[in-house]
């Protein structure tokens, strides 16, 4: 188990609310989002302020569901793999980012999903320190 977990606030929007989880006080999703060009960090952050605002069901070509659970987000080759959290209903939990290369996913980054899904499921949603 991981020595410090939490699950913070990312985007707020007017119908969901985007967390992201923090593993042993590191988030792993800043060196991949700062290895992206411009342009794709651009797409990710249009994707997930879209889906706060409109929800997940605005596009079946952005957003779709991987298995029981497990939906991804579509921003060009990234994907964004999150689920609902089951005790807050309208908050989304992204568990990590990656480059998809090929058709189908590749099985180590689902199995990574789902054992995040594990782990953000016993926490509660937070406000960054010194949050809005």
């Amino acid at each position: 188990m991981h020595k410090k977990c939490n699950l913070w606030y990312l985007i707020r929007g007017s119908v969901l609310r985007i967390c992201w989880l923090e593993l042993n006080q590191k988030y792993d999703y800043e060196p991949f989002f700062d290895s992206l060009t411009n342009r794709e960090q651009k797409k990710v952050l249009y994707m997930l302020n879209r889906i706060t605002n409109f929800g997940v069901n605005w596009s079946q070509e952005k957003c779709k569901k991987i298995d029981d659970r497990i939906f991804e987000i579509k921003a060009g080759q990234i994907r964004i793999p999150f689920f609902y959290h089951k005790k807050y209903r309208n908050y989304i939990v992204i568990t990590h980012m990656f480059r998809k290369k090929q058709d189908e996913w590749p099985p180590g980054e689902l199995n990574r999903a789902n054992k995040r899904m594990k782990i953000a499921e016993t926490l509660k949603p937070m406000e960054p320190q010194g949050g809005s």
